[in-house]
């Protein structure tokens, strides 16, 4: 079995789009790393559910609200309205939860789009490479010298959603799954739609297109979205609340960094599912090949269906069968955009080369951060290791231990056999165990959390649990090069 990107790690990311309520008080106050504190659940209740959900949902309200105008002027307005209604829609809520830092969105999109339109004029070639290289360098110069480090941190998921839209864009036009750039309106109303800027997804230019071709039913979608919505704020109240009571400060080490690793884990598919619900408040689905396979991504305009959107499975993640499988249920949009754009693009180099360039291309969206590229370093080492030594064990008791499932299983022990089993909750224990280690690092409380997490941070975390996580891997490198 060939080792490609499909099985390596896509991202592991924080995504702060400054909408995240900060843990209430008295999750904190009083705690030391020596003090075991659990508070009563009415004051769980009272000082950290109602006060964290209650604000959250007002901000999720008044994007679902500008998501239903949007709706309604695409399904019942005139079809001019559409990208006028997108990006009026899109500025007043990037206004809400951004204010003037807003500028430097529409700063990023306005010199992306002239540098697709000037690299079309003159080279009619190159799009998605040069519009990379701006939007990568914009990202650098706003983070090192132009805007303050909280505020940046604020802003980085939404620019980062920018600069993958555009570099899309670049990128499909010089394979020709676009004719040509895109009208000013119609670029704009892309890039500041509503159901998108803000919590993501990353979607196809086409996939905007069809909004108001495409269509669910009216009733379906209020169900999905309030259910979705529900599920949002269910895992941002373990982000914030539950995760702290059940293990406050105090507890065995092992304990505090499984139940940061959940904090952060759980404020990502909180993200997550708002996105899930507010893109498919605008009826925007993404587009699926016709009797296509699974994980077959060949893009063909007049051969696909449309399908809600799904950016991440949080059971896939919780009750792993791999890292593999983390890595790619982590954030599917993103997952799929790295390995259309990047890896696919850089694969004639060598595989070794191209994966190299797709973590340096995640990286380098995400900013300049230790702690991110160290995490993703060490996802790479993981996974590839992963790969390396389950795929030697299921040849070695031909049964069915990959990281992956068989599709067409020809092992001797199959899926459901009890030996099989063991061995694959024994790898599922071993994944938490990995997973508490890296999430260990994506927490902190005071200004670190606000600017982005240090060096120092990064590793006097992993010293606190004795770089432990990092030994095993190395271990079973080592096991998987003798077998």
């Amino acid at each position: 079995m060939d080792y490609d990107y499909e099985d390596l790690a896509d991202e592991y990311d924080v995504e702060d789009y400054g909408i995240e309520p900060s843990k209430s008080e008295y999750i904190h106050e009083g705690y030391s790393e020596n003090i075991s504190l659990r508070p009563p659940l009415y004051e769980l209740f009272y000082h950290c559910l109602t006060p964290t959900v209650g604000e959250a949902a007002a901000h999720l309200g008044k994007v679902l609200f500008y998501c239903v105008v949007f709706r309604l002027v695409c399904d019942y307005g005139p079809k001019r309205l559409k990208n006028l209604t997108s990006i009026g829609c899109g500025i007043m809520v990037t206004y809400h939860f951004f204010g003037p830092l807003t500028w430097y969105l529409a700063a990023n999109a306005t010199i992306s789009y002239l540098v697709l339109q000037v690299s079309t004029v003159v080279l009619n070639r190159g799009r998605g490479v040069l519009t990379a290289v701006t939007s990568v360098v914009f990202l650098f110069l706003c983070e090192l010298f132009i805007v303050a480090s909280q505020d940046w941190h604020t802003i980085r998921g939404a620019q980062m959603l920018i600069s993958m839209k555009v570099i899309s864009i670049g990128f499909d036009i010089d394979s020709n799954h676009l004719l040509s750039v895109p009208m000013p309106m119609d670029f704009f109303g892309y890039i500041f739609c509503v159901g998108t800027i803000i919590f993501g997804p990353w979607t196809r230019f086409s996939d905007y297109a069809m909004i108001g071709h495409n269509k669910l039913g009216i009733i379906h979608n209020i169900l999905v979205t309030s259910w979705k919505s529900a599920v949002a704020l269910f895992f941002l109240s373990i982000s914030t609340c539950w995760s702290f009571w059940i293990a406050p400060n105090g507890s065995y080490k092992w304990s505090v960094a499984y139940r940061d690793a959940l904090s952060f884990r759980s404020s990502h598919y909180f993200v997550s599912k708002m996105a899930e619900a507010s893109s498919l408040t605008c009826n925007i689905l993404q587009s699926k090949v016709k009797g296509a396979k699974k994980d077959d991504k060949k893009y063909e305009n007049d051969s696909v269906s449309a399908e809600p959107i799904v950016i991440t499975r949080p059971w896939s993640i919780e009750l792993p069968r791999s890292l593999v499988e983390v890595v790619v249920h982590w954030n599917i949009p993103m997952h799929h955009w790295l390995r259309t754009y990047v890896f696919k693009n850089t694969r004639s180099l060598g595989t070794l080369p191209a994966i190299l360039s797709t973590y340096a291309a995640s990286a380098m969206l995400h900013g300049l951060n230790f702690q991110l590229a160290a995490v993703l370093f060490s996802l790479g080492i993981y996974t590839y290791t992963e790969h390396i030594f389950r795929t030697k064990l299921a040849f070695m008791i031909n049964g069915c231990v990959g990281p992956r499932k068989c599709s067409d299983c020809t092992h001797a022990l199959k899926e459901s056999h009890f030996v099989v089993m063991i061995i694959n909750f024994c790898f599922s224990l071993i994944v938490m165990f990995h997973l508490a280690y890296l999430g260990f690092t994506f927490n902190s409380a005071g200004s670190m959390e606000e600017e982005g997490y240090s060096m120092y941070h990064t590793l006097e975390k992993w010293r606190w649990l004795n770089f432990s996580s990092h030994w095993v891997v190395l271990f079973t490198f080592i096991l998987a090069s003798v077998m």
